[in-house]
């Protein structure tokens, strides 16, 4: 059995992801974490998610896709995908990349859960 990478929890509709890692930079992890993502909306019709970056240092490109991706997602099942507690230095990767464009940042969890 493989050591867990997300832990998620549901606050009303919304589901809040968390990261076990501080960094998130191996292929198969980033595979891992975005089929356990895709298992939440699935498998368990979640369609309003919240994932929390605090504690994360470092994320690669890989997981930058995963995310994308799992946006369209959302959106094309009329749900909605937003990020938080997003370390300053993740921030400015998040920005030279856009993603900040298409998927809404929030400070923090509260904030986030408000925002849906």
């Amino acid at each position: 059995m493989s050591r867990p990478l997300i832990e998620a929890s549901d606050v009303g509709d919304v589901t809040i992801v968390r990261f076990i890692d501080r960094s998130i930079l191996d292929m198969m992890v980033i595979d891992e974490i975005g089929a356990k993502l895709y298992e939440l909306v699935n498998d368990f019709n979640r369609i309003q998610i919240l994932i929390s970056f605090k504690g994360v240092d470092f994320v690669s490109s890989w997981m930058i896709g995963k995310l994308t991706a799992l946006n369209g997602t959302l959106k094309g099942r009329k749900g909605k995908l937003i990020l938080c507690d997003v370390k300053k230095s993740l921030l400015e990767i998040f920005e030279l990349t856009g993603l900040n464009r298409i998927i809404p940042i929030a400070p923090d969890e509260e904030t986030g859960l408000k925002a849906f």
